[in-house]
């Protein structure tokens, strides 16, 4: 699912990238929780960087707005 969620980021359409990010931060989420097994794919190094910024992504406060265009 988190590679899904990724993928999906990208999208041109606005709303199903915010419901990726907040897809991720639903799984940093579960994962968090006192009796969910350990995900062994991922260091608890990495897993301290990934989160906050999983986080922040999916934060239901923040509104995303609008594009970006590389030219």
């Amino acid at each position: 699912m988190e590679i899904a969620f990724l993928v999906a980021l990208a999208s041109a359409d606005n709303t199903i990238s915010q419901q990726a990010a907040r897809g991720l931060r639903l799984i940093c989420h579960a994962e968090q929780q006192p009796h969910a097994p350990p995900n062994p794919t991922i260091t608890d190094e990495d897993r301290s960087q990934r989160d906050p910024i999983y986080e922040q992504l999916g934060d239901p406060r923040v509104t995303v707005v609008g594009r970006f265009t590389f030219s």
